[in-house]
């Protein structure tokens, strides 16, 4: 699985930076929280079915999904790129854009999720694959935002 992330273009300061750990046939994907601590992780199985296996909701800190890249938010300025899937993220992260990561594109935006994002951002980009999942994200984002 080293090979597999190498690939992508990640290597080995990229994947201990990011928490990635290999075995044989899957990827651990850790999400931190703002202070690096794990929050829980996900895991990537590439070519088999589910590709991603991720924790239950309730076994979750605070019983709901993260998004990922919070040990980067203290680097996270007046623009933000909010995109679908982890290595996506990390890709963003390596060509200097602030980054973070949504597990999938029908992960739901609460305000719990949003919380986290530092005041000083002004622009929220929304990078998902398919448009119509980009534009309900962005609804849900302006709920929380807007007065």
């Amino acid at each position: 699985m080293n090979d597999y992330l190498k690939s992508r273009g990640f290597d080995k300061d990229i994947r201990e930076e990011w928490g990635l750990k290999s075995d044989k046939s899957e990827v651990i994907i850790n999400y931190f929280d703002s202070d690096n601590n794990v929050l829980y992780r996900r895991r990537n199985r590439p070519g088999k079915d589910p590709k991603y296996l991720s924790p239950k909701s309730e076994d979750m800190p605070g019983g709901y999904s993260h998004l990922y890249g919070l040990h980067m938010i203290k680097y996270i300025e007046d623009t933000l790129l909010l995109i679908e899937g982890e290595y996506n993220c990390i890709s963003a992260w390596i060509m200097g854009y602030c980054a973070l990561g949504v597990a999938g594109q029908a992960m739901s935006l609460q305000e719990h999720h949003l919380k986290p994002i530092p005041d000083t951002v002004k622009k929220i980009i929304i990078l998902y694959d398919d448009p119509k999942f980009a534009k309900e994200r962005a609804r849900e984002i302006l709920k929380c935002y807007v007065i």
